[in-house]
């Protein structure tokens, strides 16, 4: 069992994490998506480092808490692996730690971090997911907005590349509603369009393209 102290740390990015802890599930890695190296290593569109790795850690002991730290990070575009003094240094500079009781605390949190990223990157998109259809995105050649975001929806068909549960769908489908689009499924995707007429025209026309 987690230590009290250490669970009213984790709570605060895991609200949830005392009762995952009574069912023994003790993290909701997705909690932990605002974490920068985290985020980073979610991210599909970062590269990995020739041994097809995205992240890893080490821990060490510091100010009393056993911390955990990435020993790769991105600098100027590319993946750089750091010796452990300059990761560990880096982590205390930047302060983007995971703090825990000991070392079997942080070498168990890290292993199902990397098994957590692993399948993230790796899950194909889902119409009613909180991501985003990047594949599709990158057909297109599209890039983020200056209000920084990616385009929603597909110029082409009228596809929408952000699942139901990505937390600017409904604001990106009001702005449809409002130039008179209508939204509709089609298969196992969202689209919108005028009318369904004009959907299935843009659909027919994509696949003879």
């Amino acid at each position: 069992m987690m230590p009290l102290e250490m669970q009213k740390y984790h709570t605060m990015i895991d609200p949830f994490l005392a009762q995952r802890l009574k069912k023994g599930e003790p993290y909701n890695y997705n909690n932990y998506k605002g974490i920068p190296w985290i985020y980073r290593a979610l991210d599909k569109k970062t590269p990995t480092t020739q041994a097809k790795e995205t992240i890893k850690t080490e821990s060490n002991f510091y100010n009393g808490k056993e911390i955990l730290y990435p020993t790769v990070r991105m600098q100027n575009g590319k993946l750089k692996k750091m010796k452990s003094k300059e990761a560990f240094e880096e982590a205390i500079r930047l302060k983007d730690y995971i703090e825990f009781n000991n070392g079997a605390e942080a070498n168990a949190f890290a292993k199902g971090l990397s098994d957590y990223i692993g399948r993230m990157r790796n899950e194909k998109f889902s119409a009613t997911s909180d991501k985003y259809d990047y594949g599709t995105a990158k057909q297109l050649n599209y890039k983020k907005g200056e209000d920084g975001h990616m385009p929603t929806r597909d110029y082409k068909t009228g596809k929408i590349l952000k699942g139901t549960k990505h937390k600017t769908f409904s604001k990106a489908i009001n702005q449809d509603f409002k130039m008179g689009y209508q939204l509709m499924k089609s298969g196992n995707r969202y689209y919108t369009e005028k009318n369904r007429r004009q959907l299935r025209k843009n659909l027919n026309k994509a696949q003879n393209e």
